[in-house]
């Protein structure tokens, strides 16, 4: 009798028949399927790790918005006051005070000092005033024109002052009848004008270094009005102007 070989297919595991179906898929899927199950793994795993993470922080920031102070293991147990974090300072820009339309901000001293008014001066008094010296001579109040044909107008008279200046620099300066104002009772202060009333008149030029003129210079204010100073000023002069009391 024969003795019967045992079919080698029927003792074929399940685990056989998995490889065998495995190894018919095509190559591209037989690679990529361990590549998908280790990301798979690493997924799970890193989702495992976060959630394990924040379970642990929960207690500890419930603790700290509470207030409780966290308790050691070295004193058995017994709470310590946490401390409080440092407060870094920090140096605030102090605010400029808002610009306001018609205030007027006062300009900081910056060591120079204003130069003093000088007293008034009186006829034959003289004045010096940067470059020049001035000194009133004469006065007529009212003057009468040495020309016919030179007279004030209606309401007004000529008043005539006799002045003289001297160049104090080494250097040339203009001198003008147009230099010199009055005062009246009133205020006002009036130019001189260009009519000659008495002579020599004093006119316009240049004086040299150390050099002196005299003239007349004329107004014509209001005949009921009366003069109470006699101004001089040069042009580009910076500073208190010269002043004669007439009165």
């Amino acid at each position: 009798m024969v003795p019967r070989i045992p079919d080698s297919s029927s003792d074929r595991s399940p685990l056989h028949h998995l490889w065998n179906s495995f190894s018919t898929l095509p190559r591209r899927v037989r690679f990529g399927l361990p590549a998908a199950a280790l990301v798979v793994l690493g997924i799970a795993l890193a989702l495992t790790t976060s959630s394990s993470s924040s379970e642990r922080a929960a207690p500890e920031s419930a603790a700290s918005k509470s207030g409780s102070p966290a308790a050691s293991p070295a004193a058995g147990g017994a709470a310590k006051p946490v401390a409080s974090p440092p407060v870094a300072a920090i140096n605030s820009t102090p605010t400029r005070q808002p610009f306001v339309v018609g205030e007027i901000t006062p300009i900081p001293n910056r060591g120079s000092t204003a130069t003093p008014t000088p007293p008034a001066a009186r006829t034959g008094d003289p004045l010096r005033l940067g470059d020049y010296t001035v000194t009133l001579l004469d006065d007529r109040d009212p003057a009468t024109s040495v020309y016919a044909l030179v007279q004030p107008t209606q309401g007004n008279r000529f008043v005539a002052y006799q002045v003289q200046i001297t160049n104090n620099s080494n250097r040339i300066v203009p001198y003008s009848y147009q230099h010199f104002r009055i005062r009246d009772a009133g205020g006002t202060e009036l130019r001189s004008t260009a009519s000659t009333t008495l002579e020599p008149a004093l006119q316009i030029g240049n004086l040299a270094p150390r050099e002196t003129i005299t003239g007349w210079i004329t107004f014509m204010p209001r005949a009921d009005l009366a003069i109470e100073a006699l101004y001089f000023q040069a042009p580009g002069m910076i500073g208190p102007r010269g002043e004669f009391s007439v009165r």
